[in-house]
């Protein structure tokens, strides 16, 4: 919350000295001889750019890693009796001194009372550590933000190449952009890669590929006869395969009837209107439309035959037995 806030007053702060710039460098267009290299609108954007960007950047990068920073520092200096516990209890522990230290609801672990009063001196440290996360955030960010005004508001010149510089940050976030995509699709592909490398040590690559049975939540109970699962892939593809000839048994004639409609019948008014309706809902994944048939037409179509089952059942059909 107070990240968000934070960041609400810079932007406030940054489209003041936009304005400041923009004016300032109007008057030198104005005032000046020879025609002035950049647009006062260049100037003023110039400058924000400088005033919001280094700012935001301490304020998103705290955000997003303070929690993990306080972690960390609470981490190494835990007391010997919380050392001694298992990662998964020293897990619960740190959490509950965040918990605890936010006011928030903490699990319902018993601890013994040297460890209880660990908790609460570790929950006051991250009291302390977090004041002091967000305070030295806020003065980074504020530091930066004035500094970052006051050489924006130095550069407005005549001679000044505003639109080049405001270009070279645009340039900047979208090579980051594009980086952040690229490692995301790396990042995905090689969870991907692990993951079934890990399966397929416990699961042989024929019983996956040749199997008949899918039950994989039968691999969650160990003193069960069938504790090793079912992950036969075989009622996976036919599930599959059925769902897509169900699917173009229906979409097929109804997109090859709108394709000679729109091209032999309609007129140019409805074509124009209607084409690039088709065209953007043909860009959306179809896994948008699945998970909205599965949150929203699923639920509907389950209270309508509900609806339907209970009418008939207090209805004429009950003296039939049905």
């Amino acid at each position: 919350m107070l990240t968000f806030v934070a960041l609400l007053v810079l932007m406030a702060f940054s489209g003041a000295v936009y304005w400041a710039a923009r004016r300032r460098a109007g008057v030198i267009a104005r005032g000046s001889s020879t025609p002035i290299n950049s647009r006062p609108g260049h100037h003023g954007a110039y400058a924000a750019v400088w005033t919001a960007a280094p700012a935001a950047l301490v304020l998103l990068l705290v955000g997003f890693f303070g929690d993990r920073v306080e972690e960390s520092l609470v981490e190494a200096r835990l007391p010997a009796v919380v050392r001694a516990m298992d990662a998964a209890e020293r897990q619960i522990f740190l959490d509950d001194a965040i918990s605890l230290a936010r006011g928030q609801a903490r699990s319902e672990t018993l601890y013994a009372p040297e460890v209880q009063a660990a908790l609460e001196a570790s929950a006051a440290e991250v009291k302390v550590l977090e004041g002091r996360l967000h305070l030295f955030s806020l003065a980074a960010a504020a530091a930066l933000a004035l500094a970052g005004a006051v050489w924006g508001l130095s550069r407005i010149q005549a001679a000044f190449r505003a639109r080049e510089g405001v270009e070279r940050w645009i340039k900047g976030l979208l090579l980051a952009c594009s980086v952040t995509a690229v490692f995301t699709t790396v990042g995905i592909v090689a969870s991907l890669v692990w993951e079934s490398w890990r399966f397929f040590q416990a699961v042989p690559l024929q019983a996956f590929l040749f199997g008949l049975e899918w039950d994989p939540q039968s691999a969650m109970y160990a003193d069960q006869v069938v504790s090793e699962g079912a992950f036969g892939a075989i009622p996976l593809f036919a599930g599959t395969f059925l769902i897509m000839l169900i699917a173009m048994l229906v979409a097929a004639p109804v997109g090859l009837f709108a394709a000679i409609y729109l091209s032999e019948y309609a007129s140019p008014r409805t074509r124009g209107l209607v084409k690039p309706l088709l065209e953007v809902l043909a860009g959306v994944p179809t896994v948008v439309y699945g998970f909205f048939a599965a949150l929203t037409v699923g639920p509907l179509f389950r209270a309508g035959f509900n609806a339907i089952g209970a009418q008939l059942v207090g209805g004429p059909f009950n003296d039939l037995g049905l």
